[in-house]
């Protein structure tokens, strides 16, 4: 089996969950075409009670300002996207207290977190990446600089968000996941671990 059909064999057990609306859903569903992984975009919400207490759960912990009507509605789409992966990849504006980020993706990383998600996220301001670490009181996360030899990689089950725009650095980052999760080196391990 040559890389290119490992890659292809490999990225058929993974599906990749975007908004659909930002320039991290496009890249991210160019990069799925290029290996060949599934793609979903979210649909509006079916259940907008669900939705609307995880946002409200959000807010508590956020403690930001009562969200205007177009926001509900934005963040009530993405619940939905982020209620069917394991995996939360946001590329953001992370505080300067390294506890949330900036906007309506610091709105949906915190209803990841209260699902008890996992979380990376990339900080387009320093380029650098942090994985979310729970305290034992929820309420209080605090993001760390991701230090473990090499980078974070796709799970089966992801989603992508973040920034409505984003810079050619931050769509490197996004293509660099892709490749780091489907250029492994060892193949033959990976290959008996997705019995393929």
């Amino acid at each position: 089996m040559d890389l290119e059909e490992y890659q292809r064999a490999l990225a058929r057990n993974f599906v990749i969950y975007c908004d659909g609306i930002t320039d991290v859903s496009f890249v991210a569903e160019t990069m799925a075409k290029e290996y060949g992984i599934g793609f979903q975009v979210a649909e509006s919400t079916t259940d907008i009670e669900k939705a609307n207490a995880a946002i409200k759960k959000a807010n508590e912990t956020l403690q930001r300002e009562p969200l205007r009507v177009v926001l509900q509605t934005l963040l009530q789409r993405k619940y939905q996207v982020i209620i069917q992966a394991d995996t939360i990849f946001a590329f953001g504006h992370l505080e300067r207290d390294c506890k949330t980020l900036r906007g309506g993706t610091g709105w949906c990383v915190q209803m990841a977190l209260d699902m008890e998600k996992d979380v990376f996220v990339y900080d387009i301001e320093s380029s650098t990446w942090f994985r979310a670490e729970r305290c034992y009181d929820p309420t209080k996360t605090k993001f760390r600089v991701w230090m473990k030899p090499g980078l974070p990689v796709l799970d089966q089950r992801s989603v992508l968000i973040g920034s409505t725009h984003i810079g050619p650095i931050t769509n490197n980052a996004i293509q660099h996941l892709f490749h780091r999760t489907f250029c492994i080196q060892d193949i033959e391990k990976t290959l008996k671990e997705f019995e393929l």
